[in-house]
């Protein structure tokens, strides 16, 4: 299978044909899509009932109707049993020949649905929110553009006719959609679509076309931001933006030297990397650095793809500074 998305992936690149700044967002390009195909972290997927709603772009999903389901959500959103609360993947079955593909999927971030009463309404799902997964196209070998229209179809006909028109079109006239969706909760991280779509506009707005693209808010937007252009065209940065001594850190823990020396550069640098072993004392010059961004009056953010990560910094932070200072979200 691996080798199937990685050949699906690369059939269409063609590098020859492109200069270097466009080699290096197509670089990026392929990584986010690299990761968009990896399967959400789903243990099992529940069957429902398709209902129809009279608006013929939503369909509606009826939870109580299985009860295995019914339990799994309703645990998920209890803050009491669930810390961090997964989010409702959505699938939709296609059928050619004898073999089904879980080819349209969705994820609704748990924030959009947990305050529904699921007991007493239908949760309105939208047809146009529906996407190829990618996994199930390397299965059939879609190409990128195919999986493009594909998407590009459902959104601007969201409707069970309109979906099954362009999956008629670009896979087969034999497909058939079957009745009923596909429910679970997982991990899925639907932020890789946005940065996807936001390297598209760099790549349209900076390398392909700027004339073209050039009115929209977005992009200008993107093309003012010379911090991102830099760094995703490979150009030189003018990273320094203050001069903070070394002497005037507030340190709040021990430091060594080269922690001190880390935390200067930090405070001093548009963008820094800071990098060690395990136990080197990372978490500590975060702390510090957090308390020397603080009093001198920056805005910070912690961000991290491990929550236990970000909860580290959290309590560490508590305990030097009792106001609660820190807001963890």
């Amino acid at each position: 299978m691996d080798e199937i998305v990685i050949n699906n992936l690369f059939r269409n690149v063609d590098v020859s044909s492109l200069n270097e700044s466009e080699k290096i967002l197509t670089f990026y390009k392929l990584a986010i899509e690299l990761e968009r195909m990896k399967e959400p972290d789903i243990k099992e997927y529940y069957g429902y009932p398709i209902h129809y709603h009279k608006d013929e772009r939503i369909i509606l999903v009826d939870f109580p109707c299985n009860e295995s389901f019914h339990l799994l959500f309703e645990k998920n959103r209890n803050t009491k049993e669930t810390k961090f609360p997964a989010d409702l993947y959505v699938g939709l079955k296609v059928q050619i020949g004898n073999v089904a593909y879980q080819l349209l999927n969705m994820v609704i971030e748990h924030n959009d649905i947990k305050d529904i009463k699921i007991e007493q309404e239908l949760l309105p799902v939208k047809i146009a929110d529906f996407e190829v997964n990618l996994k199930e196209a390397s299965r059939l070998e879609l190409l990128p553009e195919k999986i493009d229209n594909i998407n590009t179809g459902i959104k601007e006909n969201p409707t069970w006719q309109g979906i099954l028109t362009i999956l008629r079109k670009e896979i087969s006239e034999d497909i058939t959609i079957t009745d009923n969706l596909f429910l679970a909760l997982c991990s899925k991280s639907i932020e890789l679509s946005q940065i996807y779509a936001e390297l598209n506009n760099v790549m349209m707005s900076v390398v392909l076309n700027p004339t073209k693209y050039i009115k929209t808010k977005t992009i200008n937007h993107t093309i003012q931001n010379n911090l991102l252009r830099s760094f995703l065209l490979n150009e030189p940065i003018e990273n320094i933006v203050d001069d903070v001594d070394i002497d005037s850190l507030l340190c709040v823990t021990k430091l060594d030297d080269s922690q001190k020396q880390a935390i200067r550069e930090a405070m001093n640098s548009r963008v820094s990397v800071i990098t060690g072993a395990p136990g080197t004392g990372k978490t500590q010059v975060i702390e510090n650095l957090l308390v020397n961004a603080l009093v001198r009056g920056k805005k910070v953010l912690v961000a991290s793809k491990n929550n236990k990560a970000v909860d580290n910094v959290k309590e560490r932070f508590d305990e030097i500074d009792k106001t609660g200072y820190l807001l963890r979200f």
